[in-house]
């Protein structure tokens, strides 16, 4: 009989700790998109760049928000990170801040 509840209750357990799923960012592409586009229009360049994104803060409330860092590689050189802002409605830029130096 113990062995029977013991099984129960881990079968529960884990079917409802494997059922949750961690919260996704929604909007990475479109950040990635828009921070791509204003750095190609402010370098002239078309050039192959390698992308690295980091996601500062996540809001999957009524009216959320994404903010990601979206940096960028040419010839070894490593610009400031784009700061994306988008809404979670539609994935649409509300702000973005270009980074300063070099």
């Amino acid at each position: 009989m113990k062995g029977i509840i013991i099984f129960v209750g881990c079968f529960v357990f884990c079917s409802t700790a494997l059922a949750r799923e961690p919260k996704a960012a929604l909007c990475r592409d479109a950040a990635v998109e828009g921070a791509t586009a204003i750095f190609n229009l402010n370098n002239k360049t078309r050039s192959k760049i390698i992308v690295s994104v980091e996601l500062l803060e996540m809001d999957h409330s009524e009216n959320g928000r994404e903010i990601w860092d979206v940096s960028f590689k040419k010839y070894d050189l490593t610009s400031n990170p784009y700061r994306i802002t988008l809404s979670i409605e539609g994935c649409i830029i509300t702000g973005f801040s270009m980074p300063f130096g070099s």
